[in-house]
């Protein structure tokens, strides 16, 4: 019975592990993910996301916040 309860927090704890660096590898992935650019309006309009906006910097577009106080 002791055997079953340690082979049973085991295969959690591997489970647990394998989860979280999948986690890491696929967050690692979507980061590469980049869109080149030459000037603003290369970059995707995503009014959803406000107020992050992508900018053109240095050719590659960057979400960046802004601030809405500075808005006219």
């Amino acid at each position: 019975m002791q055997k079953e309860k340690n082979m049973t927090k085991t295969l959690k704890f591997l489970s647990a592990i394998i989860l979280f660096f999948s986690l890491i590898l696929l967050s690692k992935e979507t980061e590469e993910i980049r869109i080149k650019c030459v000037t603003d309006a290369d970059c995707p309009a995503i009014r959803h996301l406000y107020p992050l906006v992508y900018k053109c910097i240095k050719n590659l577009c960057e979400a960046i916040k802004v601030d809405p106080s500075l808005e006219e």
